[in-house]
């Protein structure tokens, strides 16, 4: 027998051989006999199978090959996305007026997932580089940025701080309220008092400090005539005339519209007047210039058990002190 010879590798093969065909016997047609002739030299026969030394793959077949093969791993691509989001939120929030702690957050850990993502994809193991690399620039932006919100914080927070002192100090520079300003009405007379406040009787006359005198004469008792009634006017009232006379002796023009009269009767009930012309209304008004005089005339009603006594108020104007007479009336 010849030495035996290494085998060849693993051939490729495209399916199982079928077994060698059996040597013819001789035509004589008896039953052939095995062939146990040990093979010739002239060349190595392929072999199947692993070569020696190798462990046999699991699950091989008959023939020594792997019936799959196992497929590459998914990428991991988490983390560059994830870096990418938190750098273009920390970059947003970064220009938001005290906020800007919060980038400083976003933007470390923007940088720290940016970084081990582009770790992952020299590895292999991921394949999103564009995301990881844009995370951790972003991530890298929004720290200077928050930088700058600092600074623009604290400039604001300068110019409030500067302002209340501005407040406090001017306020603390007053150390006495002003005395009020006299009033120059006191300080000055206006000549608008009386010369005399008491009450006076009809038919007198009440002077004034700047020259204005005024006189009320003793009502007298009259009959109103005609079937029209006026307003005010009740069946049995007793009706009055008051006559009253204005002297503008100061160096002002007098308004007159604020010359009217106020009557109470015995009872001290206020009496309204009359206002028919055919009753003798001629009321004061327009303006009375210096040196010059006026008169007017009201009618009053009055209820006949308090018509013994009337009261009779007059101010010239709106800043004059008011003049009172009082008596009976009648003839």
């Amino acid at each position: 027998m010849t030495a035996p010879v290494d085998p060849p590798g693993p051939q490729p093969h495209s399916g199982p051989q079928s077994p060698p065909e059996p040597h013819a016997g001789p035509q004589s047609g008896t039953a052939p006999e095995p062939d146990t002739a040990p093979q010739s030299d002239s060349g190595p026969q392929p072999q199947w199978g692993t070569p020696p030394g190798h462990p046999v793959p699991p699950h091989a077949d008959q023939w020594g090959t792997p019936p799959w093969t196992p497929a590459p791993p998914l990428p991991s691509n988490g983390l560059g996305t994830t870096a990418m989001a938190l750098g273009s939120i920390s970059t947003v929030v970064a220009f938001l007026p005290f906020l800007f702690w919060i980038a400083w957050i976003l933007g470390i850990l923007a940088v720290i997932f940016g970084l081990v993502g582009l770790s992952n994809v020299r590895k292999g193991l991921a394949t999103n580089k564009s995301s990881a690399l844009g995370g951790t620039i972003l991530g890298g932006a929004s720290l200077l940025l928050a930088v700058v919100g600092l600074i623009i914080t604290g400039a604001m927070i300068r110019s409030a701080v500067d302002k209340v002192d501005d407040i406090d100090s001017g306020t603390s520079s007053v150390t006495s309220i002003p005395d009020e300003p006299e009033d120059p009405l006191e300080d000055e007379p206006l000549g608008t008092e009386l010369r005399n406040p008491a009450s006076v009787k009809f038919g007198e006359s009440h002077t004034y400090e700047d020259g204005v005198t005024v006189t009320v004469l003793r009502p007298s008792e009259f009959t109103l005539t005609g079937s029209y009634v006026p307003p005010g006017l009740h069946k049995g009232d007793r009706t009055f005339h008051l006559d009253l006379t204005i002297v503008n002796d100061s160096d002002d023009s007098l308004n007159l519209d604020f010359a009217q009269p106020h009557v109470k009767d015995a009872a001290g009930n206020e009496v309204n007047a009359l206002f028919y012309s055919k009753a003798g209304y001629t009321p004061f008004g327009g303006s009375l210039a210096p040196g010059e005089r006026a008169t007017a005339q009201y009618s009053y009603p009055v209820s006949p058990d308090a018509a013994a006594r009337l009261q009779v108020e007059v101010h010239p104007g709106i800043l004059y002190d008011h003049a009172e007479w009082g008596g009976p009336v009648g003839e």
